[in-house]
């Protein structure tokens, strides 16, 4: 599917920068699954708090990051690098701040 939507969009807007940007930008989506049922057990207790302590560290570090590369003529990468530390800052933090562990045992 990942691979039909890439073809599909490089094809339609004939740019080939997009296949690197299209395959890096695409570990987001493997870096959030990490996270994902810690993020469910934080709101699903409605603990907004540590949700909040979470994503704001997590943004201001993307954000800086990706004003740093974008200063420093990375151009569209900066992008792809602030959105893929944002996202490996919020999973790692949601592992630490979460007590859930993944276990063997059923």
């Amino acid at each position: 599917m990942y691979i039909l939507l890439h073809q599909f969009l490089l094809i339609f807007y004939n740019v080939s920068i997009l296949t690197n940007l299209i395959r890096v930008y695409g570990l987001i989506l493997i870096i959030d699954s990490f996270a994902a049922v810690q993020v469910s057990k934080v709101l699903k207790s409605m603990n907004f708090k540590t949700a909040f302590k979470i994503q704001l560290p997590s943004m201001l570090v993307g954000g800086a990051v990706g004003i740093y590369f974008a200063l420093n003529g990375h151009g569209v990468w900066s992008l792809v690098y602030s959105s893929l530390l944002q996202n490996f800052f919020y999973t790692l933090q949601y592992w630490l701040y979460s007590d859930w562990r993944p276990s063997f045992i059923f």
